[in-house]
């Protein structure tokens, strides 16, 4: 199914604008994978399970579906760097999507939340501190 954008210069109906949910996750999903101490998206096996049969646009480690009229919910599910804040991190991923998804036009429905679940610690190549003693 395809996303798409009317657009109106006041009363005047001007255009409209169609393209594929694709790009609204892509972009959502680069933005997600910027923020700072986030690895990478990953689909663990409940995350990929519970989205199985499902409706909605869904590649690794990101959902969008639609949970009303003109209502998405976007989760995703990330890979963390050891020794970052889990709500830190989680707030600023959700910031990112929303920004993103919003102030790119790449959706005119309403965006009821962003579930963040944190799917991995990547551990530092070299031991710990408190390893070593």
């Amino acid at each position: 199914m395809m996303e798409s954008i009317t657009h109106f210069e006041g009363e005047k109906f001007v255009g409209r604008t169609t393209f594929s949910p694709a790009l609204l996750h892509g972009a959502v999903a680069v933005a997600a994978s910027r923020v700072d101490g986030v690895v990478r998206l990953k689909s663990d096996f409940g995350f990929a399970f519970k989205n199985l049969f499902r409706r909605g646009y869904s590649r690794q480690g990101l959902v969008i579906r639609p949970v009303g009229y003109n209502i998405i919910v976007i989760e995703i599910c990330v890979v963390v760097k050891y020794g970052q804040s889990a709500n830190d991190i989680s707030y600023r991923i959700q910031e990112a999507a929303l920004d993103t998804a919003r102030n790119k036009n790449l959706t005119d429905k309403v965006i009821r939340r962003v579930d963040v679940k944190i799917c991995g610690v990547e551990m530092p190549k070299e031991p710990l501190l408190a390893e070593a003693k």
